[in-house]
Protein backbone atom coordinates (compact mmCIF):
# COMPACT_ATOMS: atom_id res chain seq x y z
CA UNK A 1 0.00 0.00 0.00
CA UNK A 2 2.42 2.22 0.29
CA UNK A 3 3.66 2.20 -2.95
CA UNK A 4 0.12 2.45 -4.38
CA UNK A 5 0.10 5.52 -1.78
CA UNK A 6 3.15 7.03 -2.91
CA UNK A 7 1.93 6.40 -6.28
CA UNK A 8 -1.30 8.23 -5.18
CA UNK A 9 1.10 11.38 -3.96
CA UNK A 10 2.85 11.42 -6.86
CA UNK A 11 0.03 12.22 -9.28
CA UNK A 12 -1.35 14.79 -6.63
CA UNK A 13 1.83 16.82 -7.11
CA UNK A 14 2.42 16.05 -10.52
CA UNK A 15 -1.21 17.45 -11.00
CA UNK A 16 -0.24 20.29 -8.90
CA UNK A 17 2.83 20.93 -10.74
CA UNK A 18 1.01 20.98 -14.00
CA UNK A 19 -1.54 23.47 -12.76
CA UNK A 20 0.64 25.51 -11.00
CA UNK A 21 3.03 25.78 -14.24
CA UNK A 22 -0.26 26.26 -16.15
CA UNK A 23 -1.27 29.25 -14.17
CA UNK A 24 2.33 30.69 -14.42
CA UNK A 25 2.59 30.25 -18.14
CA UNK A 26 -1.14 32.35 -18.38
CA UNK A 27 -0.11 35.09 -15.62
CA UNK A 28 2.94 35.78 -17.71
CA UNK A 29 1.18 35.69 -20.76
CA UNK A 30 -1.47 38.09 -19.19
CA UNK A 31 1.64 40.13 -17.92
CA UNK A 32 3.82 40.64 -21.55
CA UNK A 33 0.29 41.40 -23.19
CA UNK A 34 -0.67 44.64 -20.39
CA UNK A 35 2.85 45.35 -21.20
CA UNK A 36 2.46 45.82 -24.86
CA UNK A 37 -0.93 47.04 -24.45
CA UNK A 38 0.50 49.97 -22.41
CA UNK A 39 3.23 50.62 -24.77
CA UNK A 40 0.91 51.26 -27.45
CA UNK A 41 -1.51 53.32 -25.63
CA UNK A 42 1.82 55.43 -24.58
CA UNK A 43 2.66 55.30 -28.12
CA UNK A 44 -0.40 56.38 -29.25
CA UNK A 45 -0.70 59.05 -26.66
CA UNK A 46 2.46 60.63 -27.72
CA UNK A 47 1.35 60.45 -31.14
CA UNK A 48 -1.69 62.15 -30.70
CA UNK A 49 0.28 64.62 -28.91
CA UNK A 50 2.82 65.34 -31.48
CA UNK A 51 0.39 65.21 -34.13
CA UNK A 52 -2.10 67.89 -32.27
CA UNK A 53 1.22 70.31 -31.57
CA UNK A 54 2.08 70.25 -35.03
CA UNK A 55 -1.69 70.73 -36.32
CA UNK A 56 -1.72 73.85 -33.35
CA UNK A 57 1.55 75.47 -35.08
CA UNK A 58 -0.17 75.22 -38.63
CA UNK A 59 -3.31 76.53 -37.24
CA UNK A 60 -1.02 79.36 -35.62
CA UNK A 61 0.90 79.85 -38.70
CA UNK A 62 -2.04 80.64 -41.11
CA UNK A 63 -3.67 82.89 -38.04
CA UNK A 64 -0.28 84.72 -38.40
CA UNK A 65 -0.50 84.56 -42.01
CA UNK A 66 -3.91 85.60 -42.65
CA UNK A 67 -3.08 88.30 -40.18
CA UNK A 68 -0.08 89.71 -42.25
CA UNK A 69 -2.58 89.60 -45.22
CA UNK A 70 -5.07 91.73 -43.35
CA UNK A 71 -2.84 94.32 -42.27
CA UNK A 72 -1.23 94.29 -45.88
CA UNK A 73 -4.83 95.09 -47.40
CA UNK A 74 -5.39 97.52 -44.52
CA UNK A 75 -2.25 99.53 -45.38
CA UNK A 76 -2.91 99.42 -49.24
CA UNK A 77 -6.56 100.95 -48.37
CA UNK A 78 -4.87 103.82 -46.36
CA UNK A 79 -2.70 104.54 -49.19
CA UNK A 80 -5.54 104.46 -51.49
CA UNK A 81 -7.73 107.10 -49.27
CA UNK A 82 -4.21 109.01 -48.90
CA UNK A 83 -4.04 109.47 -52.59
CA UNK A 84 -7.61 110.02 -52.94
CA UNK A 85 -7.75 113.19 -50.09
CA UNK A 86 -4.16 114.06 -51.74
CA UNK A 87 -5.92 114.55 -55.28
CA UNK A 88 -9.11 115.95 -53.57
CA UNK A 89 -7.24 118.70 -52.10
CA UNK A 90 -4.83 119.23 -55.30
CA UNK A 91 -8.82 119.82 -56.89
CA UNK A 92 -9.99 122.17 -54.35
CA UNK A 93 -6.95 123.87 -54.55
CA UNK A 94 -7.29 124.36 -58.87
CA UNK A 95 -10.36 125.29 -58.08
CA UNK A 96 -9.91 127.71 -55.74
CA UNK A 97 -7.01 129.72 -58.19
CA UNK A 98 -10.01 129.57 -60.85
CA UNK A 99 -11.96 131.43 -58.69
CA UNK A 100 -9.54 133.68 -57.69
CA UNK A 101 -8.42 134.24 -61.34
CA UNK A 102 -11.91 134.78 -62.17
CA UNK A 103 -12.65 137.03 -59.44
CA UNK A 104 -9.25 138.87 -60.64
CA UNK A 105 -10.75 139.43 -64.06
CA UNK A 106 -14.28 140.61 -63.15
CA UNK A 107 -12.74 142.97 -60.81
CA UNK A 108 -10.13 144.44 -63.59
CA UNK A 109 -12.98 144.78 -66.00
CA UNK A 110 -15.43 146.48 -63.49
CA UNK A 111 -12.82 149.24 -62.99
CA UNK A 112 -12.11 149.27 -66.85
CA UNK A 113 -16.06 149.97 -67.13
CA UNK A 114 -15.86 152.63 -63.97
CA UNK A 115 -13.03 153.93 -65.94
CA UNK A 116 -14.64 154.42 -68.94
CA UNK A 117 -17.52 155.57 -67.42
CA UNK A 118 -15.61 158.60 -65.37
CA UNK A 119 -14.08 159.63 -68.75
CA UNK A 120 -15.98 158.93 -71.41
CA UNK A 121 -14.21 160.29 -74.79
CA UNK A 122 -16.30 163.02 -76.18
CA UNK A 123 -16.54 162.30 -80.09
CA UNK A 124 -17.76 165.49 -82.11
CA UNK A 125 -20.46 163.71 -84.21
CA UNK A 126 -22.36 162.35 -81.45
CA UNK A 127 -22.63 166.19 -79.78
CA UNK A 128 -23.54 167.43 -83.07
CA UNK A 129 -26.32 164.88 -84.20
CA UNK A 130 -27.63 164.54 -79.99
CA UNK A 131 -27.04 168.66 -80.07
CA UNK A 132 -28.59 169.32 -83.50
CA UNK A 133 -31.98 166.60 -83.29
CA UNK A 134 -31.91 166.22 -79.92
CA UNK A 135 -32.67 163.03 -79.73
CA UNK A 136 -30.84 159.86 -78.49
CA UNK A 137 -31.05 156.78 -81.15
CA UNK A 138 -29.47 153.86 -79.04
CA UNK A 139 -32.04 151.41 -77.59
CA UNK A 140 -31.70 149.40 -74.97
CA UNK A 141 -33.25 146.50 -73.72
CA UNK A 142 -33.31 143.04 -71.67
CA UNK A 143 -33.43 139.86 -73.89
CA UNK A 144 -34.61 137.02 -72.26
CA UNK A 145 -32.33 135.52 -70.12
CA UNK A 146 -32.28 138.88 -68.42
CA UNK A 147 -28.83 140.16 -70.45
CA UNK A 148 -28.54 143.60 -71.03
CA UNK A 149 -28.48 144.83 -75.10
CA UNK A 150 -28.34 148.02 -76.75
CA UNK A 151 -29.11 148.18 -80.34
CA UNK A 152 -27.44 150.82 -82.83
CA UNK A 153 -29.78 152.20 -85.92
CA UNK A 154 -29.45 150.24 -88.81
CA UNK A 155 -28.95 146.63 -86.58
CA UNK A 156 -31.45 144.16 -88.38
CA UNK A 157 -33.55 143.70 -85.21
CA UNK A 158 -33.29 148.01 -84.33
CA UNK A 159 -36.38 148.23 -85.64
CA UNK A 160 -38.70 145.83 -83.67
CA UNK A 161 -37.22 146.08 -80.27
CA UNK A 162 -38.72 148.07 -77.66
CA UNK A 163 -36.77 150.30 -75.58
CA UNK A 164 -36.76 150.44 -72.30
CA UNK A 165 -34.01 152.72 -72.13
CA UNK A 166 -32.13 155.35 -74.60
CA UNK A 167 -28.56 155.71 -74.80
CA UNK A 168 -26.77 158.46 -76.57
CA UNK A 169 -23.68 157.05 -77.38
CA UNK A 170 -22.20 153.54 -76.96
CA UNK A 171 -20.31 154.79 -74.10
CA UNK A 172 -23.23 155.71 -72.22
CA UNK A 173 -24.28 152.29 -72.66
CA UNK A 174 -21.57 150.02 -71.70
CA UNK A 175 -21.65 152.50 -68.73
CA UNK A 176 -24.80 151.14 -67.56
CA UNK A 177 -23.98 147.74 -67.89
CA UNK A 178 -25.00 147.24 -71.71
CA UNK A 179 -23.60 144.67 -74.36
CA UNK A 180 -23.55 145.40 -77.90
CA UNK A 181 -26.21 143.72 -80.10
CA UNK A 182 -24.47 140.52 -81.89
CA UNK A 183 -26.57 141.15 -85.28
Amino acid sequence: MSEVGNKKEDKKRRRCGCLGCLGIIILLIILLASCFNGDKDTTKKEDTKVKETATTKQEDEQKQEELKKQQEEEQKKQQELKKQQEEEQKKQQELKKQQEEEQKKQQEQQAQVKQEAATPAPQPNQKQSTEQGGSCNIKGNKNSKGEKIYHMPGQQFYDKTNAEKMFCSEAEAKAAGYRASKR
